[in-house]
């Protein structure tokens, strides 16, 4: 999977938390900095060891019309996933576009602010809409609200983003690699251009999977490297190479009769099986 950082937003502060925010932050809600950024990286790390080239991750993209950066979006194949991540603790409610927590002290719903319901499916349209106007054929987004906490529940009911709770990662990974094919690597790449458009340059490989074996952007489909006939010592190298493997002049004997002792026995089974047809 390849990453791809927006390097005009910083990402100690992906975005300037309000007083709002910060009361929120010390109950578990809002957007924490500190606590958004880990819970993204705890994700690409997650991600990056089942996904291949083919998959790209942009960071905090920035949108006209978008008040704040976009966490996450993860372009491949299967099509374009919007994913924003919160690393909220404790019980929720999610009913279509109603987001609400539980109140220990009044042992009760409450209404949670900001809405991050409202907030991933907001850019997630004005997303698709970006691409879509941009692209030959119409783009879908599909939002997720990542809780990175395990201890988090999220009692969900028809909500307007999909939930997508820590353990059930691994059910999220393996859809996006039995999904259907949306895109081609042409498609996925000139996606990931338009969106490039509003972001520096500063990518990174973090993928463990082979480049050649994968999706890349970098035009190497020409380059080629020594062949294994090429990479074969001849003359006296052959010699220099020879003489490096640690056998001693017993041991090199014992090997030439053995070799010997093979070619006996496939020239007496080669005389056999002409005698007997």
């Amino acid at each position: 999977m390849k990453v791809i950082d927006n390097p005009k937003v910083s990402p100690e502060k992906p975005g300037a938390p309000s007083r709002l925010d910060n009361v929120l932050g010390s109950l578990g809600l809002g957007q924490s900095g500190s606590q958004e950024l880990q819970a993204q990286e705890e994700l690409i790390a997650r991600l990056e060891k089942s996904l291949d080239n083919r998959f790209v991750m942009l960071r905090n993209v920035t949108l006209e019309g978008v008040d704040i950066p976009i966490p996450m979006l993860l372009l491949g194949p299967p099509g374009v996933k919007l994913i924003y991540p919160s690393a909220a603790r404790g019980v929720f409610r999610a009913r279509g576009d109603v987001l609400e927590y539980m109140d220990d002290d009044y042992q009760d719903y409450r209404t949670a602010s900001p809405n991050l319901l409202t907030r991933a499916a907001s850019m997630a349209e004005k997303v698709s809409a970006y691409l879509t106007a941009n692209n030959p054929a119409p783009v879908e987004v599909e939002p997720f609200l990542y809780f990175s906490d395990p201890g988090t529940h999220v009692e969900a009911t028809r909500p307007v983003v999909r939930i997508l709770p820590v353990d059930g990662l691994e059910r999220f990974v393996a859809g996006l690699l039995q999904s259907r094919v949306y895109f081609e690597k042409e498609e996925v790449q000139k996606l990931v251009d338009l969106l490039r458009k509003f972001m520096g340059v500063s990518e990174r490989q973090s993928s463990p999977f082979s480049e050649r074996d994968a999706f890349s952007f970098a035009e190497d489909e020409g380059a080629s490297g020594p062949s294994v006939l090429d990479r074969i010592p001849r003359g006296e190298g052959m010699v220099r190479a020879l003489n490096k493997i640690p056998f001693s002049g017993r041991q090199w004997a014992l090997l030439g009769c053995m070799v010997v002792i093979n070619i006996i026995i496939l020239i007496a089974f080669v005389v056999v099986v002409l005698m007997t047809s």
